[in-house]
């Protein structure tokens, strides 16, 4: 889920959205806050965990399946959380790459992984929507969401032409 500008709601509606899948379909669910300096995450969900996405990504080792386990915020019955630190203690500057081995470790032991990006585009954030299984791309009915929408939607669909078109929120 990313919002097509900031403070759309993108992550109200990525936070809720893992809650609801969760709740209704039973499925183990985990909650990524990918928005590591102000991450609202661990707010909504009122957890204040001491470590998260941060410790992964920044760790020297492979994260493996212990490793994440250890970093989870246990929210609810089905419902996981890996949070941001939302401090500004580090400069959070990533490779495209940075957080693919997180994701395929937590692809192992998760039903639905849901991803909070931050409203920003980088090489790392183009890449991790154009992996995603599913995109929803969240927007305020004004022009600038509007044009941002259009060109995130085209990019989108240009890099994953045989994937589902990302869909759109009007919030």
């Amino acid at each position: 889920v990313a919002g097509a500008k900031g403070g759309v709601g993108a992550s109200t509606v990525s936070h809720n959205g893992a809650w609801t899948i969760a709740r209704d379909l039973a499925l183990d669910s985990v909650v990524i806050d990918l928005d590591l300096a102000f991450g609202p995450a661990s707010l909504d969900y009122n957890q204040d965990p001491v470590q998260g996405i941060a410790n992964a990504v920044l760790s020297q080792d492979r994260p493996d399946t212990a490793l994440m386990e250890r970093l989870l915020a246990k929210c609810g019955d089905n419902l996981n959380l890996l949070a941001a630190p939302a401090t500004l203690d580090h400069v959070y500057d990533f490779g495209a790459d940075a957080f693919d081995a997180i994701f395929d470790t937590m692809r192992m032991s998760m039903s639905c992984i849901v991803l909070d990006v931050p409203h920003q585009w980088t090489a790392w954030t183009k890449r991790v929507l154009v992996g995603a299984d599913d995109i929803l791309i969240v927007a305020e009915p004004d022009l600038a969401n509007m044009r941002n929408t259009k060109n995130m939607m085209n990019l989108l669909k240009a890099s994953r032409p045989n994937d589902r078109p990302p869909l759109y929120c009007l919030n």
